[in-house]
């Protein structure tokens, strides 16, 4: 699951994201390798290929649970993905409000559905795994992706009404 989390997410890096930014702050190199690298390559890598993580069992109804749990999350990811995709021009910074799955329904409307789904997936590995290692990893993400969610809806106006809604 980890593994195509993260092929995915290379992915979506490469043929789907549009960036609105030129370049990343080269300070963020060092968050992200450490986010990835020791939270969770080091910490939940060993806490999951520990040898007491081989005594997890899960009956067939919690492996179909988490594995349609996981599945729908990524799914949803890469379809909110692809639906942010489609608001921006190629070479453009232009930033349309997004509507749709994910950003009206089926849950009321996220201003970052992305996010959600991406805990959403994360929470389902956690679940699989069964071990305290995702929990820092997790945690230092959601709060990452908080900040960015804040930073998205504080840049976009209070209203904005577009002509095929009118």
């Amino acid at each position: 699951m980890v593994l195509l989390h993260f092929l995915k997410r290379e992915i979506e890096t490469l043929f789907i994201h549009r960036f609105s930014s030129d370049t990343m702050p080269w300070t963020y190199i060092f968050r992200n390798s450490g986010h990835y690298w020791a939270l969770a390559g080091a910490i939940f890598g060993y806490t999951v290929n520990h040898p007491s993580n081989a005594l997890v069992v899960r009956t067939p109804m919690q492996t179909n649970l988490l594995l349609a749990l996981y599945t729908y999350a990524e799914l949803s990811n890469l379809y909110t993905h692809l639906t942010l995709r489609s608001l921006r021009p190629q070479g453009s910074r232009v930033r349309r409000v997004p509507h749709g799955y994910g950003f009206d329904w089926p849950f009321g409307g996220l201003s970052c559905p992305h996010y959600f789904f991406e805990i959403a997936a994360w929470m389902a590995i956690g679940a699989w795994t069964w071990t305290w290692g995702i929990i820092p990893f997790l945690a230092v993400a959601v709060f990452i992706m908080d900040r960015w969610a804040q930073q998205v809806c504080s840049s976009r106006p209070v209203l904005i009404v577009e002509t095929s809604q009118l």
